[in-house]
C-alpha cells in the first residue's frame, strides 16, 4: 500500500485527461481506470494509509502466533521494510499508470472495506485542505512550454524553438500592451 499510495500520488491528473484525449488504447485504458481515485484523492489517500496501517500493525501481530516475539518482531520489521516500503516504492513509480490500474480493483475492495472510517476522514480532509489546482496560470503555462523548448534541443519529438515562441507570446498577449510589443 505504501508503493501504491506513492505511484497513485505522483500521476499528474492533467496527464491522464490528455492520456484519455490522444493516448494509445492501453493508455486510455490505464487513464480510465486511475483517474476515478484520483478524483476522489483524499478517500484514496486515507484508505491506503488505513490499509497499509492495518498490513504493517498484522503481520508481528500474525507472526507472534508463528514464531517467538523477538524472531516474530525481526521478521515483521525486515519484511515491511523490503516488501512493503523499499521494494514497491522503487518500483511501482516507474510505471504509476500500469500499477494503478493493475491494483485498482484492490483499491476499490479496501475503499468498501474501510468505507465507514475513510470516506468520514476523507470529507473532512477535502473541508480543510481543499483540492488540488489542475489548471496552470499564464505564466506556469509559459514556463512549462520554455521547459519542453529546452527539451526539444535534445529530443526531437517535443515542442521547437518556433513553436515555443509562439506558445509564450500567446500566452503574453492579454499582458503586454501594444506599446512593450513594438518595442521587443
Amino acid at each position: 500500500f505504501s508503493g501504491l499510495t506513492l505511484a497513485l500520488f505522483s500521476i499528474d491528473v492533467m496527464y491522464l485527461k490528455v492520456c484519455l484525449r490522444t493516448g494509445t488504447t492501453l493508455e486510455k485504458k490505464r487513464a480510465s481506470t486511475v483517474l476515478p481515485l484520483l478524483e476522489h484523492h483524499h478517500f484514496t489517500l486515507v484508505t491506503l494509509l488505513l490499509s497499509n496501517a492495518s498490513c504493517m500493525t498484522a503481520l508481528p501481530i500474525f507472526l507472534e502466533h508463528l514464531l517467538d516475539p523477538a524472531t516474530a518482531l525481526i521478521v515483521s520489521v525486515t519484511a515491511v521494510l523490503v516488501f512493503g516500503e523499499v521494494i514497491p516504492q522503487a518500483t511501482f513509480v516507474k510505471n504509476a499508470a500500469a500499477v494503478g490500474d493493475f491494483f485498482a480493483p484492490l483499491i476499490w475492495l479496501m475503499m468498501g472495506l474501510t468505507l465507514v472510517v475513510s470516506y468520514p476522514i476523507s470529507k473532512l480532509l477535502d473541508s480543510i485542505v481543499g483540492h488540488k489546482q489542475l489548471a496552470l496560470e499564464r505564466g506556469q503555462l509559459g514556463e512549462f512550454f520554455s521547459l519542453h523548448g529546452e527539451v526539444s534541443q535534445q529530443q526531437s519529438p517535443y515542442l521547437s524553438e518556433a513553436e515555443v515562441k509562439v506558445m509564450r507570446g500567446a500566452m503574453l498577449l492579454t499582458t503586454k500592451t501594444v506599446k512593450e510589443s513594438v518595442r521587443t
